[in-house]
């Protein structure tokens, strides 16, 4: 039981931090993150919410499919959607496309 609740939160720790990469990338401004709910549905897609800057108002819904990292699903409220950066605000950049292009400046 113990591996399992120390695998979970390994989980949710590491999401945390792909969704903290894809806020900081897409948008403007992003300077704390505060998460406050995580969940699964009966789908089994998972979800974190939180919110932004202190602001409960610049709030976000995190989903991500069962098994799979977080990537760039889920939705945000409109104060948020308006810190989009202007080249993301149509399609925003997936954490796997930032982190290839993070690897590709540092090699």
């Amino acid at each position: 039981m113990h591996n399992k609740n120390v695998e979970e939160e390994a989980y949710w720790d590491k999401q945390k931090e792909r969704i903290t990469l894809f806020l900081k990338y897409n948008y403007e401004g992003v300077d704390k993150i505060t998460f406050e709910d995580t969940y699964k549905l009966p789908t089994g897609t998972v979800g974190i919410d939180g919110y932004v800057n202190d602001d409960k108002e610049l709030d976000f819904s995190a989903d991500i499919d069962s098994g799979m990292n977080f990537e760039a699903g889920g939705s945000t409220s409109a104060k948020l959607a308006d810190m989009s950066k202007k080249e993301y605000r149509v399609k925003k950049k997936t954490v796997s496309d930032i982190l290839k292009e993070n690897n590709s400046i540092n090699n």
